[in-house]
């Protein structure tokens, strides 16, 4: 056993002995739209020093390579974003892993939606971890980066295992490293260690999954890296994985008899990067092995009987952001209910995203070195989304009246247009900017318009709260202002 996780029959029907603390009273809505004016604070710390990096040089020469001089050597960090809380108070940690191939990206890119969550109630983290920096990976790095056009195809010179392997599996390393020096620092930032969400999209997404599967005789079965780079250290506490867009080099990682894990994970079937089911990497031909897509991964797990969310994007590529608006629903809520709660589910969701997508043209095009149609759905039981949260929390469609409520709200503001609110019922409406800041409250009573002056909104996204008196309804809405 890898980990040590609470039995399948505990897991099922004792939610509540997770944690000392009761994340699972659903008549709340945390985790899901926020709290009253949740206030968070932010941290950046480093959570590892002179770490070897991935580069042409000797590792056993130390961090400065004698005679020329040049370091070799690196700091990682970390962003954390956690709610203000009482002394002794914890809440579950999400670590978000970023994606780019093990030679590209950095921690910002989910620095957005780290922040996003802790307003929800989380301690979320998005961290740095080692990244390729050897010749052929800054050559390919640099073409892919800077030339869209000859991506994924730039990919494919590279040496899988000697780049790629390497690079995964010191990037699992750094992500055990992450999550345990937050579970050894979790007073600092009321953390509770026994509830760990780790998450990414692409590679971080890849890294994630190995952070909950992986042994260190399945890794040594890839590659020799534990005498260079070290053993993995699996962490304890993982209670759920977030992969988006990613993949596992063999499903079979994920043994029917420990880590009982959910995983929820967002796939298209046009995704010309990372392939929905199972096909070479980066579609590389014979040049690269064969990995295991969501698809696949899900298939693993409902014939374990591991409990899981499959959200298909049919037309969908490596770019989930098209369909973030229905999934990103779907996953708070299977977090909190799956994950925390122990509420076993085994759901596959196929979205339709409109035809024309420029990724299922080139999954299909000559760009790539191996092109083929979409794959279809994988055969797995579908049914519809869920489409939000339980009452009383699910959020207020955008500039549609709220059920029993009749909240009408415009959702996105443009420069000397004010933001428009009308209510029928009594309702007390906030205004966040997506920091946590309080901008605006109102009390408007039945039947009235709330205007609220487009210089009062922080540009790009803030979040509206109306809270529907004498219902116990809250409702959530992101506004946009341009």
């Amino acid at each position: 056993m890898k980990k040590h996780l609470l039995p399948v029959l505990l897991a099922l029907f004792l939610p509540a002995t997770f944690s000392a603390q009761n994340y699972c009273d659903f008549n709340d809505c945390l985790f899901w739209n926020g709290q009253q004016g949740q206030a968070i604070d932010s941290a950046t710390v480093n959570y590892a020093t002179n770490q070897w990096s991935i580069d042409e040089w000797n590792n056993a020469a130390g961090c400065v390579v004698p005679i020329v001089d040049v370091p070799q050597c690196e700091n990682l960090a970390l962003e954390v974003f956690f709610p203000l809380l009482p002394a002794g108070e914890k809440r579950p940690l999400v670590v978000l892993i970023h994606g780019g191939a093990f030679i590209g990206g950095n921690r910002a890119q989910f620095r957005n939606q780290a922040r996003e969550l802790a307003r929800l109630g989380y301690v979320a983290v998005t961290i740095s971890y080692r990244l390729c920096k050897r010749n052929n990976c800054l050559t390919l790095g640099w073409l892919s980066y800077n030339d869209s056009w000859l991506t994924p195809a730039a990919l494919c010179g590279l040496n899988f295992w000697s780049d790629f392997g390497t690079g995964a599996y010191v990037a699992t390393v750094d992500a055990n490293n992450a999550i345990r020096f937050l579970q050894n620092n979790a007073a600092a930032y009321h953390i509770d260690p026994e509830n760990v969400i780790v998450g990414g999209f692409s590679a971080g997404a890849w890294t994630a999954m190995h952070v909950a599967f992986l042994d260190q005789d399945e890794a040594d079965g890839m590659g020799s890296w534990k005498g260079v780079w070290g053993p993995l250290n699996p962490v304890s506490g993982i209670k759920g994985v977030l992969c988006l867009g990613g993949a596992m080099y063999d499903t079979t990682f994920i043994d029917p008899d420990e880590n009982y894990i959910p995983v929820f994970t967002v796939h298209g079937t046009c995704d010309p990067t990372v392939c929905y089911r199972h096909d070479a990497a980066f579609h590389c031909n014979a040049a690269y092995p064969k990995i295991y897509g969501g698809g696949d991964i899900s298939t693993r797990l409902h014939h374990n009987g591991n409990p899981y969310y499959l959200f298909t994007g049919q037309n969908l590529g490596h770019d989930i952001a098209p369909a973030g608006n229905a999934w990103n629903l779907d996953m708070l809520r299977f977090m909190r209910e799956t994950m925390l709660c122990g509420q076993y589910t085994q759901k596959h969701s196929v979205y339709p995203v409109a035809a024309g997508n420029s990724e299922c043209v080139t999954l299909q095009g000559p760009l790539l070195q191996y092109s083929h149609a979409p794959h279809p759905p994988v055969n797995l039981p579908s049914s519809a989304l869920w489409g939000g949260f339980p009452a009383p929390c699910s959020p207020v469609p955008a500039g549609e009246p709220a059920p029993d409520a009749g909240i009408r709200i415009s959702h996105t503001v443009t420069r000397g247009a004010p933001l428009r609110i009308e209510t029928a019922s009594p309702a007390v409406i906030s205004v966040f900017d997506m920091h946590g800041r309080l901008l605006l409250r109102e009390i408007v009573d039945a039947g009235g318009l709330l205007e609220v002056p487009a210089e009062m909104l922080e540009p790009g996204a803030n979040i509206l709260q109306a809270e529907i008196q004498g219902t116990g309804r809250v409702f959530v809405q992101k506004i946009m202002r341009l």
